[in-house]
């Protein structure tokens, strides 16, 4: 067991440093607080990740959605990447954390309280909410008008990624399972593992290029 101990220490730290060099990059070395919780934490918010505590209208093939609480969060929400797509995780979690850190503040983002490195899996803890859905899965039973609402969310979370910090980020990943309405019916977004910042002299054309 030694060896098992030693690479998760390995990993931990790994993760730990990627985290780091994105928040410099992305943040100028400033953020939210990110608060790091240990596997046996996780493991007591969820009930050891137990099936009543799964948010099955959250599902995605490659993520797995967890309400819980603990001492200092009455509700929050635990999104667990699935071994599957651990790789493609694993290359885009930190920059995933690092700018959900930035934006945590402005009503259309989810906001991201921690992470969890301790497992294969990376876990992501985001403040609950009470009513929670993906987009795509209530949309069509929206009034028009409602509709032009979740719209203008949308717009307003893209723009503040695109004007609210000296270096603009573009989304890349606009799909309506990143968009999740809350019980006062906000848009509220996540998922940044495609996010791009646009350095002095690229367009936002150069980068979808290449994406």
């Amino acid at each position: 067991m030694e060896w098992w101990r030693n690479k998760k220490k390995k990993q931990n730290l790994e993760r730990g440093a990627k985290l780091l060099v994105e928040l410099i990059e992305c943040c100028d070395g400033k953020s939210n607080p990110i608060k790091f919780f240990s596997a046996p934490q996780i493991r007591k918010a969820t009930n050891n990740f137990s099936k009543s505590n799964q948010v099955s209208e959250l599902y995605k093939f490659y993520n797995k959605w967890y309400s819980g609480k603990n001492e200092n969060h009455p509700m929050i929400l635990i999104r667990k990447s699935l071994d599957l797509f651990y790789g493609y995780q694993e290359g885009n979690l930190c920059c995933d954390i690092a700018i959900s850190s930035m934006v945590s503040g402005q009503k259309n983002f989810l906001k991201l309280v921690g992470c969890c490195f301790e497992f294969e899996d990376p876990v992501m803890v985001y403040n609950g909410v009470r009513k929670h859905d993906q987009l795509h899965h209530i949309i069509s039973r929206q009034p028009w008008k409602r509709r032009m609402m979740i719209a203008e969310d949308i717009a307003t979370a893209l723009a503040y990624l695109h004007t609210a910090f000296p270096r603009p980020f573009v989304y890349r990943h606009m799909w309506p399972e990143n968009v999740l309405l809350v019980e006062d019916g906000v848009a509220k977004m996540n998922d940044f593992s495609y996010c791009v910042s646009i350095s002095k002299g690229e367009t936002f054309v150069k980068v979808y290029r290449n994406y």
